[in-house]
């Protein structure tokens, strides 16, 4: 059984890349965005103990001086790649929705009539509209899990590894 929906599912999300194709440049500087993101998390964890360790236990100016800005550009960089990320799937997952709804239409288009009297017509305007949203808004989230998500937890155990691998 489950078996069947992995198969189910594998298909359907190749259907969708064939739709997210003329978009693959926006698509691609969204996954970098996601992968700067993802590589930038476990680095604020990672300077948490020099900044510590540096002011309040050896009082070291230099490292008192610096570690705000250090910071500060950390954000800028995390939440640039952010606002890349989120808003080139987002803006991906739109254009993917406009190109499936006209697929949609026009494949309605070409039904024969007695096909209409079969089907409610609300029917046919929740598919063509909420249906086709869900569809895409799922995807979109797949792919933030699978790229960002999965590199954020891996680049967190690895700092966790690296300073107590017994942990």
């Amino acid at each position: 059984l489950d078996e069947f929906f992995i198969k189910r599912y594998h298909s359907l999300y190749l259907r969708l890349l064939k739709y997210v194709a003329p978009y693959w440049r926006v698509f691609a500087l969204s996954l970098f965005g996601m992968v700067i993101v993802a590589l930038t998390e476990p680095a604020l964890p990672a300077l948490m103990k020099p900044l510590l360790d540096g002011t309040f236990v050896h009082k070291d100016e230099a490292l008192m001086r610096w570690m705000p800005w250090v910071i500060i550009a950390l954000v800028v960089v995390r939440g640039s790649a952010e606002y890349v990320a989120s808003y080139g799937i987002n803006w991906v997952g739109n254009k993917l929705v406009m190109d499936l709804r006209q697929a949609m239409f026009d494949k309605l288009l070409t039904l024969p009539a007695h096909y209409y009297a079969d089907q409610a017509s609300g029917n046919l305007i929740s598919k063509l509209t909420f249906d086709v949203t869900q569809v895409t808004h799922a995807a979109t989230n797949v792919v933030t899990v699978l790229v960002k998500d999965t590199l954020i937890i891996a680049g967190l155990l690895a700092w966790m590894f690296y300073l107590n691998w017994k942990l």
